[in-house]
């Protein structure tokens, strides 16, 4: 693999790149001529994208002191040592391979670890410079400035090559993660979705060609790039994409960056030089002949440890002193101090004002920071360039990270102080950004109290949430109200700091959104909605359910409803807390009036409401909720003004699926889906599979309901914890018709649910299919005690509806086969077959009758010919087919061979449902006739595991494996790995089979 680098070892071990004087690089706009030459397109979009700052044309800015016509001429004649590479011979051979690995499809993760000085960055100079031709590198150095700029190493890493693509390669999710990387676009989506588009878009960039993403200084790179950097790393098999990191040790490292070390596949640390290889690098440098540097060559070893960089500074100081070590400094602080003392006034000023700015200022604001005639900048670059502390190709850059520090060491804390509020200032209007994170470093330092600071904050607070940055702007929110703060300013800088907490699922934002509710109570006009709203909201993430509804409705009676519309968000608001904490439940149908018509978004979502509690507490025909809910949903309407991720999307989706319209309420599920995994929302993706898993269990789709189900579980399981719980209550329907009770009964154990439940409610579908699943187990005594505490909640709110919560007639079922049924018992499944007959809603009634023909052995037949009647041509499957089997069991049925038809018919349709527990009844009638059945085997569909179902069921949409990989979360090897599987499965060659192989399994 060592034929990816082009220069060879002298000797075991021992690289040298040859260290004869070379030109600076001149600047595009002519020679010697700097000002913004130094920046790609992009990296000029970038500086600029803040929003105010001045146009940037022809690499330079636009509305700025001009001073670009400033030419250097120590940047033009300067005879600058290249540095030497020296016995990396090994570590250039190990990352060559990496990306011979890389270009052939294999990717992997190097990090270069040492520290300061050994040799990391010439390490990578000398890969991007030997890669194979075919890779594309994209290159980055961290800096300090980049700590508040969500996503700037990244953007910094890729960002020409996003300006070489048509922006069409970037479809999909990929196209999440595009507006970080124009000026002036915002990007609202959370951090992770951030991740997933990231991802997607390095993906499409390799399939251009091999990349290689080498990152320079991370341990300065900000957290959001880190942490993407090792989602990254988790991806990289069976792509083209190398990814080499170097990091210095010896400093403080971020949690982000132990974490991408540890994920490593390949850590290199480059050893200390050796005498050897010390005396040829200090020789090289220095001009001196050897016998000269063999005397100095033991002290030379003792004060830089082999430590290249040191090794180039003593040397550079043995050419000063004529081979003299004596009184050498021995730390480059010292050494940087000294070459301070030879540079002029304005030079130092240039040098600090570098310091303290970073990396990704311009040198014109060097230059004001400096306080410096810009007459004098030249004379002075030139002393730094010529002193060799600044970079001559980049006079922004010093030479090594170490001399900035140092240079920043000399500056007094007072000093310092100034530097840094005034840097801020500078940049308030033009960098907000890099505005706030001088303001915090001043906050370090000592308070401060500017009227300017905190408008800046709020502004760079802004920027960075739409960045994806969010603790970032938490940082400068929360620094911001420590300043002397009007009313409206602090009321605004605490719903903002509230939204951001509230996303990040920190209980701090209820302080937050508290204090601005109760600040904006004393304003003239009341609180605002949209505070009021937010407040609402965490306090609904926080399950704090009675206050969410309590606030609301305190803002609401003071509101004239008749005057501002805005009253119905707050509404749906209260709504959604009060469906789950049961309260104030006659408040839906005294809306009906007002939003029936469904004309405005809030409208709709409040009808979502009106649908729900119709349906759940059953004071509507099965026909009228499913038209309140279609009329709520709205064709596409409430899936792109609510969306997936809000709880109306699932109030709408319940009230279709209790209506008995499961082919709809699956295509509504599905849209959901859609919608969510294009904007990239986790939470909407949770909702609409969770529905869609339930919708699933509702109509018999077994397959469909743990596919599902297992998705939510394994992937999405911290997203919600209310959609967490109502979703584990479906995988237990699914293994009680799987068969699978003890597995289930695990893991209910595992997540700490098989005790006591919250009294909300979201929770009874969990404990009412935790009743089932203690039923199928035998434990009766456990699965009466939930069934009791089901009936008595739904008592407490009314949710009486036998379609959601039939508890009444499995309660009477239990006590029948226990020899302990009453006349209670029996009354309330009474109750329960009237409501359902009095709702409409076939499986209802099914379920009901189901029931009655096993408390009431001597009718059974009648009973189970009626279900069969009437559930047989409703789209409820598995109740039809339930209903077959236990008619065919039926003594009083019809001969032996109707029975036996019956039993069959029933056992076919439970298989293509996916009951194993309704074919398992079947099987043992068919044993009391006296036949002999054999159990289905399990081949087709229902032989996929949950993921091979879920890739192949989108393959068989005729989208592409990589699209099936951004939506399912996995990389495309794994896509292609579930497919081979499922066409093994399925008995077919390849995707062209597909759709009908699955129609098939599913008919």
């Amino acid at each position: 693999m060592a034929n990816a680098i082009t220069a060879r070892p002298l000797a075991p071990c021992c690289l040298m790149v040859t260290a004869t004087p070379v030109a600076t690089t001149a600047a595009p706009g002519g020679a010697g001529e700097f000002g913004f030459w130094a920046f790609s397109r992009l990296s000029r979009t970038r500086m600029c994208r803040e929003g105010s700052t001045p146009q940037c044309l022809g690499g330079r800015s636009v509305g700025q002191r001009d001073i670009s016509g400033i030419r250097s001429s120590a940047m033009r004649s300067a005879r600058v040592s290249a540095p030497a590479l020296m016995e990396r011979g090994d570590e250039l051979d190990t990352v060559a391979e990496v990306l011979d690995r890389a270009a052939a499809g294999d990717g992997q993760t190097v990090v270069i670890r040492g520290p300061a000085g050994i040799g990391k960055t010439s390490l990578l100079d000398a890969v991007v410079a030997h890669r194979p031709e075919q890779v594309r590198p994209c290159r980055h150095r961290g800096r300090d400035s980049e700590a508040g700029q969500p996503f700037a190493a990244m953007v910094g890493l890729l960002d020409q090559a996003v300006f070489d693509t048509d922006p069409t390669e970037f479809r999909g999710a990929s196209a999440l993660a595009l507006p970080l990387f124009f000026e002036g676009k915002r990007t609202d989506v959370q951090e992770f979705q951030l991740h997933h588009g990231l991802h997607w878009l390095t993906v499409s960039l390799s399939e251009q060609s091999p990349l290689l993403l080498a990152v320079d200084d991370a341990q300065l790179a900000d957290p959001q790039s880190l942490r993407f950097l090792r989602y990254l790393a988790d991806r990289l098999a069976g792509q083209r994409i190398a990814l080499v990191v170097a990091v210095r040790t010896g400093t403080p490292v971020r949690p982000e960056l132990d974490e991408l070390i540890a994920a490593a596949d390949i850590r290199l640390e480059p050893k200390p030089l050796t005498q050897t290889a010390m005396r040829d690098l200090a020789a090289t440098i220095s001009g001196l002949d050897d016998g000269t540097v063999d005397t100095v060559l033991e002290v030379l070893a003792q004060r830089t440890g082999g430590n290249p960089f040191y090794v180039c500074e003593l040397a550079r100081h043995l050419a000063m002193e004529d081979g003299r070590l004596d009184g050498v400094p021995a730390t480059v602080v010292e050494s940087t101090n000294r070459r301070l003392d030879t540079v002029g006034i304005a030079a130092r000023s240039i040098a600090v004002a570098a310091a303290t700015l970073g990396e990704s200022a311009s040198l014109p604001d060097m230059v004001e920071l400096a306080r410096i005639p810009a007459a004098e900048a030249t004379s002075a670059i030139d002393e730094l360039i010529a002193s060799e502390l600044l970079d001559p190709a980049d006079p922004r850059r010093f030479r090594h990270p170490l001399l900035r520090d140092a240079v920043s060491g000399t500056v007094p804390p007072g000093h310092r102080l100034d530097l840094a509020l005034r840097a801020a200032q500078l940049n308030s209007t033009r960098h907000p950004v890099q505005a706030a994170e001088h303001l915090l470093q001043a906050a370090q330092l000592a308070p401060f109290g500017h009227a300017w600071a905190a408008r800046t904050l709020v502004t760079a607070a802004t920027i960075a949430s739409g960045q994806g940055g969010s603790d970032r702007a938490i940082a400068y929110l929360t620094l911001a109200l420590g300043e002397s703060l009007d009313i409206p300013t602090e009321i605004a800088i605490r719903h903002q700091l509230g939204r951001l907490y509230d996303e990040a699922k920190d209980p701090q934002a209820l302080n937050h959104l508290r204090r601005a509710w109760e600040l904006s109570g004393g304003l003239a006009d009341g609180p605002a909605i949209d505070i009021v709203e937010a407040y609402a909201t965490a306090l609904f993430h926080a399950a704090c359910l009675e206050q969410a509804g309590e606030v609301c409705r305190t803002t609401l009676a003071a509101v004239d409803t008749t005057r501002d519309p805005s009253w119905l968000r707050l509404e749906a608001a209260a709504l959604n807390a009060e469906a789950i904490s049961r309260r104030n439940r006659g408040r839906p149908a005294e809306l009906v009036s007002v939003v029936r018509d469904a004309a405005t978004p809030a409208q709709r979502s409040v009808l979502a409401h009106v649908a729900w509690d119709a349906a759940v507490r059953g004071t509507s025909d099965h026909r009228e909720v499913a038209d309140l809910a279609r009329h709520a949903i709205g064709g596409t309407a409430l899936i792109s003004e609510a969306g997936p991720a809000s709880p109306v999307f699932i109030y709408a989706g319940s009230a279709l699926s209790w209506a008995g319209e499961y082919q709809e309420v699956d295509e509504f599920a599905t849209a959901g889906i859609a919608a969510a995994v294009g904007s990239g929302s986790l939470v909407g993706i949770a909702y609409a599979t969770a529905l869609r898993a339930g919708n699933a269990v509702y109509r018999g789709a077994i397959d469909q309901a743990e596919t599902d189900a297992h998705r939510v579980l394994d992937e999405l399981a911290h997203v919600d914890p209310m959609c967490f719980a109502m979703t584990v209550g479906w995988q237990l329907e699914v293994a009680v018709e799987r068969e699978t009770c003890a597995d289930a009964l695990a893991m209910l154990a595992l997540y700490g649910l098989d005790g006591e439940l919250p009294d909300i409610g979201t929770i009874d579908t969990l404990l009412l299919s935790r009743a089932r699943l203690f039923a199928a187990l035998g434990d009766h005594e456990r699965a009466l005690a939930d069934l009791a505490e089901v009936g008595e909640r739904g008592r407490r709110s009314a949710y009486l509806n036998p379609v959601a919560s039939p508890w009444r007639s499995m309660t009477a079922v239990l006590r029948a086969r226990d020899g302990t049924l009453d006349t209670r018992c029996r009354a309330m499944l009474s109750a329960e077959l009237a409501e359902a007959r009095s709702y409409g809603a076939p499986r209802a009634i099914g379920q009901a009758l189901l029931a009655r023909a096993q408390v009431y052995p001597e009718e059974a037949v009648t009973n189970l010919r009626e279900a069969v009647a009437i559930v047989g041509p409703s789209q409820a499957a598995l109740i039809a087919a339930e209903a077959l089997v236990e008619l065919g069991a039926a003594p009083g049925a019809g001969d032996v061979a109707e029975r036996r038809d019956l039993l069959r018919s029933g056992m076919d349709a439970a298989h293509r449902c996916g009951s194993w527990r309704v074919v398992s009844r079947a099987m043992s009638a068919l044993r009391a006739t006296g036949a002999r059945p054999r159990r289905p085997q399990l081949t087709g569909l229902q032989a996929l595991t949950p993921q091979e179902r879920r890739v192949a069921q989108l393959a068989a949409t005729d989208i592409g494996n990589r699209d099936i990989a951004e939506q399912l979360f996995l990389t495309r090897r794994t896509v292609e790995l579930h497919l081979t599987h499922a066409y093994r499965k399925l008995r077919i060659s390849g995707r062209a089979e597909l759709r009908d192989a699955l129609a098939r399994g599913a008919g």
